[in-house]
């Protein structure tokens, strides 16, 4: 991006935008309820987004060229087997329309001109590089209550240590939860840091 969106809550939110993780999406909870998932499963996807952003380069600048932005988009899928891979190649141009047109009723600035480069990962492509992402997830394991929390992927492995000594398990299948971005890297480290002396 060339410059970070600018959101219209900012008006009565001056922070709005500065987090550095930001859900936008309909206030319509009859709609999320109902209709959201069974648009996905049916045309791969709704007509109404439900966008999680990560703007990394608010804390992290060395992520693009200085001035400009790296933005991160993330929006739920169907598996990779609800559709064929023609299907899905068309579903990348889809996701990026539909992506800046609606993000466009919350940051008016977020237009074409405003991007430099845009690259769509559909559960098939993240299946076909990640073969343990099975289906396209990025959860890396069921999301059953045996399999989260401090019980993620399993309580013996819960605190990042295996029981090899100075092994150490770190990856979006790792406590805390479901995904790549909920900070088990973080956690992981605070546990090798422990176990040398290094710095927190």
């Amino acid at each position: 991006m060339h410059e970070l969106p600018r959101y219209k809550a900012a008006s009565f939110n001056p922070e709005c935008g500065s987090q550095p993780r930001l859900y936008i999406g309909p206030r319509n909870a009859d709609y999320m309820a109902n209709q959201y998932l069974s648009e996905i499963l049916i045309n791969g996807i709704s007509s109404k987004l439900f966008m999680f952003m990560g703007p990394d380069t608010i804390w992290d600048t060395s992520r693009a060229p200085e001035g400009k932005h790296v933005i991160g988009v993330e929006e739920f899928s169907a598996p990779t087997r609800f559709f064929s891979v023609s299907r899905w190649q068309e579903l990348r141009t889809e996701f990026e329309d539909a992506i800046i047109d609606q993000w466009r009723i919350y940051a008016p600035n977020m237009t074409r001109d405003n991007i430099i480069g845009c690259r769509v990962f559909t559960p098939y492509d993240i299946e076909l590089r990640r073969p343990n992402m099975h289906q396209g997830s990025i959860a890396g394991g069921d999301m059953i209550i045996s399999q989260m929390d401090r019980f993620r992927p399993t309580p013996e492995l819960s605190n990042y240590r295996t029981p090899i000594k100075n092994f150490y398990l770190c990856s979006f299948a790792a406590h805390n939860g479901v995904g790549t971005g909920r900070g088990s890297s973080y956690n992981c480290y605070q546990m090798i840091a422990d176990d040398f002396g290094l710095e927190k």
